[in-house]
């Protein structure tokens, strides 16, 4: 039986792994190079308390997160995620997103928000395409005209 090299790893990138509970203890092995079963050991030798076991809280999509800060009402956030809105408001909380007013109405329908993001999309893609084309040398540059003011012929 030969000498096994032993694994070194950090306290701090141990630690940060330990504390996300997102990652499992076979993804923690998997990092430091060493079995599952060693992983509790290691984090008693650094003096970590056992990690909490049971359901991981929800982590929020994006999606959650704009539409809570467009003002979406959290009844239809909720629908849109098959959630209670409670949960809704819970996870909101979590995400440490601003807190509504009881009653607050709606600042946007959640079909409202769709048609926002889809124009949103529209115009990033546009622009991309158009920086494409003008490198391309495909289209003349378009002087840029502030909105609101008007060409006129013959004017400077």
């Amino acid at each position: 039986m030969g000498f096994v090299n032993p694994i070194v790893v950090s306290r701090a990138r141990f630690e940060r792994l330990w504390s996300d509970i997102y990652i499992t203890t076979d993804q923690i092995a998997a990092d430091i190079g060493v079995h599952r079963s060693s992983v509790a050991g290691i984090a008693q030798r650094f003096g970590l308390d056992q990690r909490k076991s049971g359901v991981k809280p929800i982590k929020a999509p994006l999606e959650f997160r704009l539409m809570w800060l467009a003002g979406v009402s959290s009844r239809e956030i909720a629908q849109h995620f098959c959630w209670s809105r409670n949960h809704t408001i819970v996870i909101a909380r979590r995400e440490s997103l601003p807190g509504r007013r009881q009653g607050e109405k709606a600042k946007m329908s959640l079909s409202e928000f769709h048609q926002a993001m889809m124009a949103a999309k529209m115009r990033h893609t546009a622009a991309i395409e158009q920086s494409h084309m003008i490198s391309a040398g495909m289209v003349d540059v378009i002087a840029h005209v502030p909105v609101g003011h008007r060409h006129i012929r013959g004017a400077p």
